[in-house]
């Protein structure tokens, strides 16, 4: 009786700790599963449909970027890159005098944090392409990095969402600036350029006759996309 008894209860031990397995082969199944869904859940609350871009012309005339920030960083302690910096600075200067675009450097450069900017900086303003090209090359630059943002009512959306780095970014603290202001801040107005342009308005007739014109000569490109018709 007692060997039957031994042979019973290891019979019995083997089966509950064969269910004991399974039940924790489960129940981790199932912790994975629910760790899984938790992980995904927010991810499918928060998903939003995306925006379909603007075609309204009225829409996309008001809100024409017509002047640009430049920022130029250097570490204030680094004297090398601070060199660099007044180096390049000059550069802009004589080819602004020179007549290969046209940009506005402060007279001061900036030692110091102020303002949104971590570092030591000088800002120039343009609305000429030709000055993007300039300091994009790496050969310019040297090792400096550049912050592109236009110049709106949107200061803080200016810097946080519309702009763009020409080397290595740099954190910003936008949380002084103004999300929208009344007046765009005019930069050189005397210049009569960019918001401060005299050029006359061109009329929503006139452009639409211009883009019927240009979508007249490029029938003839295979390579052009068509327009979409309304």
């Amino acid at each position: 009786m007692v060997e039957v008894r031994a042979d019973f209860l290891s019979h019995i031990q083997g089966q509950l700790h064969a269910q004991t397995e399974e039940m924790s082969t489960k129940e981790q199944v199932g912790e994975n599963a629910s760790r899984r869904n938790s992980l995904q859940f927010p991810a499918m609350a928060t998903a939003k449909p995306l925006p379909k871009p603007t075609t309204d012309l009225k829409t996309v005339l008001d809100s024409e970027v017509k002047e640009w920030h430049f920022h130029i960083y250097f570490h204030q302690g680094n004297a090398e890159e601070h060199h660099y910096a007044l180096e390049l600075r000059d550069a802009v200067l004589r080819l602004r005098r020179d007549g290969a675009f046209i940009a506005v450097p402060l007279f001061r450069v900036n030692t110091d944090p102020i303002g949104p900017h971590p570092a030591g900086k000088f800002s120039s303003l343009s609305r000429d392409k030709a000055i993007i090209r300039m300091c994009a090359d790496r050969i310019n630059r040297g090792p400096l990095s550049i912050l592109v943002h236009p110049l709106t009512r949107e200061a803080r959306a200016d810097h946080e969402v519309r702009n763009s780095w020409i080397g290595p970014s740099w954190p910003l603290d936008t949380s002084t600036l103004p999300v929208r202001t009344f007046e765009i801040p005019l930069q050189y107005p005397s210049l009569k350029l960019g918001y401060s342009s005299k050029v006359p308005f061109i009329s929503p007739e006139d452009r639409a006759a211009l883009g019927a014109n240009v979508e007249k000569v490029l029938l003839k490109e295979k390579d052009a996309a068509r327009a979409p018709v309304p």
